[in-house]
């Protein structure tokens, strides 16, 4: 009895260990099917990812701003499963400000003081203004249409008054609101009709300049009149809207009567703005040009309101548009095309307001500016462009901080609130305006004078805080602070450049001139730039490329062997310096071991790559025409590619090779360790420049013929496209992304995540 129990519960037992066999095996194919359904889940919002990168990038060559913050919010990580997938391209796309906070379509801008706007609406019978609050787009009163028309309209610059002068038929009735409503303050009379108007700074005194060729001053406390000037050439003409007011370069100082008028070579430091009048600050006196039919010229006077004095300043060309700075120190001209023999002079020219002297020339060859404002503190300045763009600078720097691109049409009026965080531009259909606040560090252009042909000729230090690039004379070498976009250093001479590359441990590089084979080592600071000596330990030796090694310890080297320097195949040979020593390893020379048709040369035009850690080197052998990847301390091959290239780089963490097909037109890239091709990445073109990845090798970036394209490797799609550009660079922290394009001007975006 007791057996046959024993046998029951074996019997048992095996089958309960059978069902838990069972269960188990299911439960693993669950988990499985659970980690695939995970994977594909994963992988599709990967799909969707690219797929919104390139929706922004469409939006954004189509001018189409409002939908870019839409689509970067889609694929934050609470939308996207908790998963973050974004990579450089979302920051670089989130920081690419500024966006429109409101659109006023079909409205017009009269004018804005910075606090208020006053727009008319395009097509309105007897156009009828609109009061908006500059800030928010919210509207504050209609005012009705006047039935003879409103001729022209301003704000006082203290933000108290709005005046208005209506044609009449004897004359304008000028009118004085309150800035934000429609109460009527007080009207008076003026028997010529009025072109245009300005107020003094203190919002005490109001100026007008009429048709019969007078300007007139009045107090804006009881509409008195105070002054009545007269154009001191008879028969004089006004331009009115085309030629708006004037401003002199130069500071008056004493009693008019002095004054006498100036000749003075083109360009004549003159300006306008949309008034034909404008008053100087802290001086009060008044700047008035106008046209004479007697000589042809354009002249400027200079008026005194509190004596009646005036004086002509100074005569010639009256450029199209101008703005004089807050503070009354710098001012801004343009000129129309084909409107003067000296208009080759296209862009936005900056004077001294004191001395006339040029200090700046803004805007690219070809750009025709159509408007010009000022922030309030003078620190920035924006033109409105025929191209539909408004592109705003830095006025300490110079440099261009914002391209924004949103019009359909020219950019007609241009101006900012008065805080100076929202521009304001308006073109024939629509006004909109811009969040411009934050992000001031998020495009950067350092002038280089080189322009940028082949390889990438500008490098980061590990840090991100610093950018080396050549160009210039003599291959000079410059080096950057990239925060605060000043030079750090210059190196001229000998021991200047044709390659550069930094430390990863420290801020110093390495630099070498073509056809030499001495490696020079300098600090971003002052101090000494010291000689490694020649590479190989013979001065025949040519350098074809370096790399440190990642605790910055070693420099490694490829250089041409001597006996085949200049010939049309080059014998390659491999070492390094111990940096701390300031000693040489042994070198290693790759034609050993090799067939003797081979000699381990490489053609005239081509160059190895190094890997980070400089264990490895890539590189097309004579007689092959794929890239092979040889071990650097011993010389034998580790990897036969299928890559036809003639450039390669390899990723920052040593695993992956990239290289450009020049027969098929595809970037290819080999994973080392498991010696496979892992991507191929098709519609390239045939890329003449080298690859690059990102810090974290999940993005490789290559440069065509029409420009910069990045690819998310995990997907195998474009995620970014930057035409034009020549060259591209990440930075080692990740934080930077950079491109050069055809002048040898250097882009620097930074792409470091900030929510």
């Amino acid at each position: 009895m007791a057996s046959w129990f024993a046998v029951q519960y074996r019997d048992e037992a095996k089958q309960n260990r059978d069902q838990s066999d069972k269960l188990r095996a299911q439960a693993d194919q669950l988990r499985d099917e659970d980690r695939q359904v995970n994977y594909q889940a994963l992988n599709l919002r990967r799909q969707l990812y690219d797929a919104q990168m390139s929706r922004i990038q469409v939006a954004w060559e189509l001018n189409d701003r409002n939908s870019i913050p839409k689509l970067l919010d889609s694929q934050r990580p609470a939308q996207t499963g908790g998963t973050d997938l974004r990579g450089f391209e979302w920051y670089f796309w989130q920081r690419r400000k500024p966006t429109p906070i409101y659109t006023l379509p079909e409205e017009s801008v009269v004018h804005s003081d910075g606090r208020h706007l006053a727009t008319f609406m395009k097509g309105a019978q007897g156009r009828g203004l609109t009061l908006w609050d500059a800030a928010t787009g919210t509207k504050i009163t209609t005012l009705p249409p006047d039935p003879q028309g409103i001729g022209c309209m301003v704000f006082s610059p203290d933000g108290r008054f709005r005046a208005t002068a209506d044609r009449t038929k004897t004359g304008s009735l000028l009118r004085l609101y309150e800035a934000a409503g429609a109460k009527l303050l007080r009207s008076w009379e003026c028997p010529v009709e009025i072109y245009a108007m300005e107020f003094r700074q203190d919002g005490k005194r109001l100026a007008g300049t009429c048709a019969d060729g007078t300007a007139h001053v009045w107090d804006v406390e009881t509409g008195t009149p105070l002054s009545t000037f007269r154009w001191p050439h008879p028969n004089s003409v006004f331009s009115g809207a085309s030629i708006a007011g004037a401003l002199a370069c130069f500071a008056v100082q004493g009693p008019l009567a002095t004054v006498s008028e100036l000749r003075l070579s083109d360009p004549f430091p003159i300006t306008s703005r949309s008034m034909t009048l404008v008053f100087r600050p802290n001086t009060g006196r008044l700047l008035w040009s106008g046209h004479s039919q007697i000589d042809g010229k354009e002249h400027v006077t200079v008026c005194d309101p509190d004596t009646g004095q005036m004086a002509v300043l100074c005569s010639g060309m009256i450029p199209s548009g101008s703005a004089l700075s807050p503070d009354g120190k710098i001012f801004a001209q343009f000129y129309e095309p084909g409107t003067d023999p000296g208009t080759f002079l296209l862009g936005l020219f900056l004077f001294d307001a004191e001395t006339g002297r040029e200090v700046q020339r803004l805007l690219p060859v070809g750009t025709v500016p159509r408007c010009v404002a000022w922030t309030p503190d003078s620190k920035r300045i924006a033109a409105g462009c025929q191209d539909c763009a408004v592109i705003v600078w830095d006025t300490n720097t110079w440099r261009e901080v914002e391209t924004i691109r949103g019009h359909k049409g020219e950019v007609t009026d241009v101006s900012f609130t008065a805080d100076g965080k929202h521009l304001i531009s308006s073109d024939s259909d629509e006004t909109k305006a811009w969040d411009i606040s934050g992000d001031a560090d998020a495009h950067a252009v350092f002038p280089n004078r080189r322009p940028f042909f082949s390889t990438p000729e500008f490098s980061f230090s590990a840090d991100g805080a610093h950018l080396a690039a050549l160009g210039g004379p003599q291959q000079m070498v410059t080096i950057w602070d990239v925060k605060g976009r000043q030079v750090e250093r210059t190196i001229t001479g000998s021991s200047s450049g044709l390659g550069l590359v930094f430390s990863p441990r420290e801020d110093r590089l390495a630099h070498w001139l073509p056809w030499s084979s001495v490696v020079w080592l300098s600090g971003v600071g002052a101090g000494p730039e010291v000689s490694l000596g020649s590479a190989g330990g013979d001065p025949a030796f040519e350098i074809l490329g370096c790399q440190f090694s990642s605790d910055g310890r070693t420099l490694a080297y490829c250089v041409a062997h001597p006996k085949t320097r200049g010939s049309l195949e080059r014998r390659i040979i491999v070492g390094a310096w111990n940096l701390e020593t300031r000693k040489q390893n042994p070198t290693i020379d790759l034609g050993e071991g090799h067939p003797p048709d081979q000699l381990g040369a490489i053609r005239l035009s081509e160059s190895p790559a190094l890997s980070a850690d400089c264990q490895s080197v890539a590189l097309r052998f004579k007689g092959e025409e794929t890239l092979t990847v040889c071990d650097a301390t011993n010389g034998k091959r580790l990897l036969n590619t299928d890559i036809v290239s003639t450039f390669a780089v390899f990723s920052p963490n040593g695993r992956l090779i990239a290289g450009c097909n020049h027969k098929d037109g595809t970037l290819a890239v080999w994973d080392t360790e498991t010696r496979k091709r892992v991507a191929t990445l098709n519609q390239v073109g045939s890329p003449a420049y080298p690859a690059v990845f990102s810090p974290d090798s999940r993005r490789v970036a290559a440069v065509t013929a029409d420009g910069v394209h990045v690819w998310n490797l995990d997907t195998q799609n474009e995620v970014l496209s930057l035409k034009g550009m020549k060259s591209v660079q990440f930075s080692p922290d990740g934080r930077f992304f950079a491109c050069g394009d055809a002048e040898g001007n250097i882009h620097v975006w930074n792409v470091e995540p900030k929510e």
